[in-house]
C-alpha cells in the first residue's frame, strides 16, 4: 500500500472520528487521536498485505507497468488505429490509466 494511500486513510480516519466525536456517537479520551488513526492504519495496512501480500503489485513493479503504458501509446508503430479496437480503451484512456496507475505509487 503505497504512502500516498496511507496519508489519505490518516486524514479520513482521523475526520470521521472527529465527526463521531462531535455528533456524540463516541468519546476520545486522549489528548490527541493521532496513536488511534495510526493503529487503525496499522491495522488496515496488515490486513490489506496479508489478504493481496503475495498478489499485491509492488511500487517498482507498479512503475514498470506506468512505463509500459506510457511508451505504448507513444509509439505510433505500436499505438496505431487498430489498437482501440483490439482493446476497448482509446490513447487517451490508456494515459488516464497510466497515470492511476503512477498515483498508486
Amino acid at each position: 500500500m503505497s504512502n500516498q494511500i496511507m496519508n489519505q486513510l490518516q486524514i479520513s480516519i482521523e475526520n470521521h472520528l472527529r465527526e463521531l466525536e462531535a455528533r456524540g456517537d463516541i468519546v476520545i479520551t486522549t489528548p490527541t487521536i493521532s496513536p488511534i488513526v495510526d493503529g487503525l492504519v496499522s491495522s488496515l495496512r496488515h490486513t490489506y498485505e496479508g489478504m493481496y501480500g503475495e498478489g499485491a503489485f509492488t511500487t517498482s513493479e507498479l512503475e514498470a507497468i506506468y512505463s509500459l503504458i506510457f511508451e505504448a501509446v507513444h509509439d505510433e508503430r505500436f499505438f496505431d488505429w487498430e489498437k482501440p479496437t483490439l482493446t476497448g480503451m482509446t490513447k487517451d484512456q490508456f494515459e488516464a490509466l497510466g497515470r492511476k496507475i503512477r498515483d498508486l505509487t
